[in-house]
């Protein structure tokens, strides 16, 4: 009877562990995109960024996402070879990349489908975030991904040795939850 009374007191306390382990992750989420090419004239390419910016409007009676925006400076990435996207998008003529939302559909279960133009190289190309809100005590986390098509932002095609069509990203949006008086809120 000694080995299963250990062997349960073992597994509360592993299960007590894991708990503590989520609500850190879920106290520790940041806004932040990545973004991770498999090929190009450089290998890994891999990119992290912390500072973007970005805008949500809520309807004040229902709390759904009506637009969402967001802003990235393409110099801030960081990771192995992360000077690839500011490379390609000519950051110093064209230093951010801009997504402003022109449809957002709501699939349920906190699944959304946002469709909207981004902005790089000063060209527009239309694109689809698929994302999941979830809302975690006094914040609203929206999390998703996208694939950038850069066939979309060049005149001619540039080469596929150089510049890889498809590069994904993902995208995570931090937001502290509006007082009853914000429609508009910022990132946290």
């Amino acid at each position: 009877m000694e080995k299963l009374t250990t062997i349960f007191l073992t597994s509360v306390t592993g299960l007590l562990m894991t708990f503590n382990v989520a609500a850190a992750q879920n106290n520790n989420i940041q806004t932040h995109i990545s973004y991770q090419v498999n090929m190009g004239p450089v290998y890994p390419i891999n990119g992290d960024n912390y500072q973007i910016i970005g805008k949500v409007t809520l309807n004040d009676e229902t709390n759904a996402l009506e637009a969402i925006s967001f802003d990235v400076p393409l110099n801030s990435f960081n990771g192995q070879n992360a000077g690839y996207l500011a490379w390609v998008a000519n950051s110093w003529n064209n230093p951010n990349m801009e997504f402003t939302s022109n449809s957002i559909m709501d699939k349920g279960d906190g699944k959304l489908i946002i469709k909207g133009d981004l902005k790089l190289r000063r060209r527009f190309s239309s694109i689809k975030i698929n994302m999941e809100r979830r809302d975690i005590d006094n914040k609203i986390v929206l999390e998703g991904d996208f694939t950038l098509n850069t066939n979309d932002f060049f005149i001619v095609p540039p080469s596929n040795t150089l510049v890889p069509t498809w590069i994904p990203f993902r995208l995570t949006l931090v937001f502290d939850k509006p007082s009853k008086n914000d429609k508009q809120i910022s990132l946290y």
